[in-house]
């Protein structure tokens, strides 16, 4: 009987080990920025223009501001997967660069 007791205390404190353990280790999330690309640009450019710049500066999974004008760059540029909003300007997340079709 004493035995049992003590192998149950034992699965006990490892069960309580092992969920500790767990409970300490964070999900890993990727991190997501908002990937301004009018900082620099005192004017608004193209819509190729604009899709060079977010192409370069931005990383996949960042999120979009675009003027809601650029539909063809909306087109190019964010993530269907994802929540899109259009409005005053189209907030998306960027998918990363897309082969040419």
């Amino acid at each position: 009987m004493r035995q049992c007791c003590i192998v149950i205390a034992q699965a006990v404190w490892l069960l309580s080990v092992m969920i500790s353990a767990a409970a300490a280790v964070p999900p890993s999330v990727k991190q997501t920025a908002y990937c301004d690309t009018f900082k620099e640009n005192l004017t608004t450019p193209g819509a190729d223009q604009l899709i060079a710049i977010v192409q370069s500066k931005c990383q996949p999974g960042d999120i979009l501001q675009l003027p809601s004008s650029y539909t063809y760059a909306l087109v190019k540029l964010c993530d269907f997967n994802r929540a899109i909003v259009v409005g005053e300007s189209i907030v998306c997340v960027f998918a990363g660069q897309r082969p040419n079709r």
